[in-house]
């Protein structure tokens, strides 16, 4: 009795896909529309670009033969002179400190 519902079933899905496969033209008249979206890159071309933003650390320790050296931390309060520059359309603009990948709270003066 399952053999036979089971072969059933698989007899109903085959004949139900190859139905669904089968041979479907639309003709050119007939075809509906295509929207055609204009390109979000150009656009922003003709309205002016939408901002800039760069930021650094305002003087980086050195190597002599310059190369950013990295920081040392050894508990407490650290302090970085960190400095951004924008331009533009940016209205809302936020930053996040990681370390060892886990947000860190921080403070600006």
């Amino acid at each position: 009795m399952r053999k036979r519902i089971l072969s059933l079933v698989m007899i109903c899905g085959l004949l139900f896909t190859m139905t669904a496969c089968g041979n479907y033209n639309i003709e050119d008249g007939k075809a509906p529309p295509q929207n055609m979206e204009e390109n979000p890159f150009t656009k922003s071309e003709e309205d002016g670009s939408l901002g800039f933003l760069s930021h650094e650390e305002a003087s980086p320790a050195r190597a002599d033969d310059q190369s950013v050296l990295p920081y040392e931390y050894n508990g407490g309060e650290f302090t970085l002179d960190y400095q951004f520059v924008s331009e533009g359309k940016l209205d809302n603009i936020g930053f996040l400190l990681f370390l060892d990948g886990k947000p860190q709270a921080y403070k600006v003066n």
